[in-house]
């Protein structure tokens, strides 16, 4: 199945199914609509535990086969590609199913709800024959990548500095239903799980591997209602604000906030990154930019446009503007290009591994009160984290 795969992708025609329903797997579905213009996607399957019609009907591509059992998708002989955007519990389950009968797999992130479950997709990707890939789709963002590009230059000297951050405000409101996201069973945490995965991926790939993490989380919101204007309330137990302090394997320092509950705010994810000859700032809010600052130079802004490495795929023009769906896009594409092996980068399940291990670090240390601990780099050991249990 891995020659099958690996020759489909050759031929430039790829055969997706994706396990999921929800608002991600709709992301996924309308970037695959859009790789389109790059290769033959077919979609083939998709699985999940809601089949209402309802939902169906509102995916933007049309699918041919819809089953409430994931092995429909993941053991279908005429599947090449897996997408995995199921809630985080249900990760290690399907991953690992996938991997056995020889699929591609493009897994949402985190990867798991629990440090064990990710340690069990980690093995089984170093068992599979060929890399696979997780859905960290900001650092495919071409933006990022450029910075990438300058720091592994030396276009900032050596860095040692790193502040970033990812908001959300969705969650302030108290009426906010408590969804699965909220549960420590199903997530494995809370915002510093679900948007502390990308913001601290971001750390790592501009950065480098981190040593060790002191975090302070806070639950803003203690209850929520079940379902939005009912009267029944659940508690929360998870984190809604975390913010970290990092120590990077190179002695640099970060520091790295995320929260769903910033009133008031439109999400972002930003980052600054400091060096010895300049900076670099990158924010969501204007997406195509990066601002480069160097010693001894006017600061400067770069602006992306169609010689970005997927021109072909967004506006034609610089400056018109783009959007989170294409964030998905370049992810796909960089899958594509990666396993054919077209000398780009995309982020893999040993990056979504070493994550998980920075998270896990994170949440041992809150609940220690901000005392630091380090990245368990090599051995999967208990600790108070919610990813650990």
């Amino acid at each position: 199945m891995t020659d099958d795969v690996h020759d489909a992708a050759a031929r430039g025609r790829l055969r997706y199914g994706i396990v999921g329903l929800g608002f991600i797997a709709q992301l996924h579905l309308a970037a695959l609509e859009r790789l389109t213009h790059y290769c033959d996607v077919e979609l083939e399957a998709v699985a999940g535990v809601d089949v209402d019609p309802a939902v169906v009907r509102a995916f933007p591509l049309r699918l041919p086969r819809v089953s409430g059992d994931h092995r429909d998708v993941t053991r279908a002989d005429d599947v090449d590609v897996v997408v995995v955007a199921t809630p985080n519990d249900q990760h290690a389950t399907v991953v690992v199913d996938a991997l056995r009968h020889g699929k591609l797999v493009v897994c949402e992130k985190p990867l798991a709800s629990t440090l064990e479950g990710a340690r069990t997709i980690h093995r089984a990707g170093l068992e599979s024959s060929r890399e696979h890939y997780v859905s960290f789709v900001f650092r495919t963002w071409p933006t990022v990548e450029l910075a990438k590009q300058l720091i592994d230059a030396g276009e900032i000297g050596d860095v040692f500095g790193y502040r970033g951050h990812m908001v959300h405000g969705h969650a302030l409101d108290p009426g906010h239903p408590h969804s699965w996201r909220m549960d420590p069973l199903r997530s494995g945490g809370g915002a510093v799980v679900d948007i502390g995965s990308h913001a601290i991926d971001l750390a790592r790939y501009l950065v480098g591997e981190v040593a060790a993490v002191s975090a302070l989380s806070l639950t803003v919101i203690p209850e929520r209602p079940t379902v939005r204007g009912g009267s029944h309330r659940s508690p929360v137990t998870v984190d809604d604000h975390t913010a970290l302090l990092m120590r990077f394997d190179n002695d640099a320092t970060g520091q790295v906030l995320v929260t769903w509950v910033a009133g008031g705010e439109s999400t972002d994810v930003a980052f600054e990154v400091l060096g010895t000859k300049g900076s670099l700032r990158f924010t969501w809010r204007r997406p195509e930019e990066l601002h480069v600052a160097r010693l001894g130079q006017h600061p400067q802004t770069v602006v992306i446009g169609p010689d970005d490495p997927d021109g072909d795929l967004r506006f034609p023009v610089a400056g018109l503007g783009l959007g989170y769906v294409d964030a998905f896009v370049s992810l796909h594409k960089r899958a594509v290009d990666h396993h054919l092996g077209r000398g780009v980068a995309c982020p893999t399940i040993e990056d979504a591994w070493r994550c998980a291990l920075v998270v896990d670090a994170a949440q041992r240390s809150a609940e220690a009160a901000g005392a630091w601990r380090p990245v368990l780099a090599d051995a999967l050991e208990p600790g108070s984290g919610m990813l650990s249990t």
